[in-house]
């Protein structure tokens, strides 16, 4: 009878254990497939491969607004660099030709009112000016300084703008010399004429005071040195050659903006 009990506590632990493993069973995590995190995977990487070429692809939207915003500017600046040079150079060959008549006249001067009145005529319409093109560089200076050039994604296009870029640099030096020689040979003509004739001061109202032409009857020459005059005929004489070599340039910038604007319009669909 003693033995009994034990027994029957023996089999009730072992129907316990095996209903506590009956428990548990269903909560392990069992043998998942690889096809199950294959699946997993494949969704994880194409969400995020789709976020990236969404990314992407906005990046690259904004980016060809941006270039093609670019390229209409620079069009624009192109244009007023033509025009600007246009006008500039009728206006230097028109010198050109009165200092040459300049020249001619100091070069045989014989004093008397119509002679002095001749070359103060000369002088103060076609010597004391320096007419030169201002480029406008505004949104190439951009580009390269903000290093957005990289928006430009055409290789031909952009070497035609870094090939533009080095002309108005080189017409710049150009000016450079040109208003060197302009002040040498300004300076030097105070030797000969009598520049007060031109004084026109400002007033409080910041009206000038004279408002008419200048009178020019009756002016003479500070100096009658043939020495002296033909000092000057030498500077204005390679002034004249300097303005030359300055217009040259700026024809061959004007043909370089002309084919650039062409080169742009063409490749970017923008109406001429």
């Amino acid at each position: 009878m003693d033995e009994q009990p034990n027994e029957l506590n023996t089999n009730t632990n072992s129907e316990q254990q095996a209903g506590i493993m009956e428990v548990h069973l269903p909560h392990s995590h069992g043998n998942k497939k690889w096809k199950d995190y294959l699946s997993e995977f494949a969704m994880i990487f194409l969400a995020v491969t789709a976020g990236f070429f969404a990314e992407t692809l906005r990046e690259h939207i904004g980016d060809a607004k941006k270039e093609k915003e670019y390229i209409s500017s620079m069009i624009a600046d192109l244009k007023e660099d033509t025009a600007d040079i246009n006008q500039v150079t009728r206006v230097l060959f028109k010198n050109i030709r009165g200092q040459d008549s300049l020249i001619l006249l100091l070069k045989s001067y014989h004093e008397n009112d119509s002679s002095a009145t001749k070359a103060y005529k000369y002088y103060l319409r076609y010597t004391i000016a320096v007419p030169q093109v201002i480029f406008n560089e505004g949104t190439i200076t951009q580009l390269l300084g903000s290093g957005s050039m990289h928006l430009v994604s055409n290789h031909a296009i952009a070497d035609s703008i870094t090939e533009y870029t080095n002309y108005v640099k080189f017409n710049k030096v150009q000016a450079g010399y040109y208003n060197d020689q302009f002040k040498k040979c300004f300076d030097y003509s105070t030797n000969l004429f009598d520049f007060t004739v031109a004084r026109n001061p400002l007033q409080e109202n910041f009206q000038r005071a004279h408002s008419g032409p200048i009178n020019l009857d009756a002016l003479h020459l500070l100096s009658h040195d043939p020495m002296q005059l033909q000092k000057y005929c030498n500077e204005l004489t390679m002034l004249q050659s300097i303005i030359n070599g300055y217009v040259l340039n700026l024809a061959s910038a004007k043909n370089k903006a002309a084919a650039l604007i062409a080169l742009l319009q063409k490749k970017y669909g923008l109406a001429e």
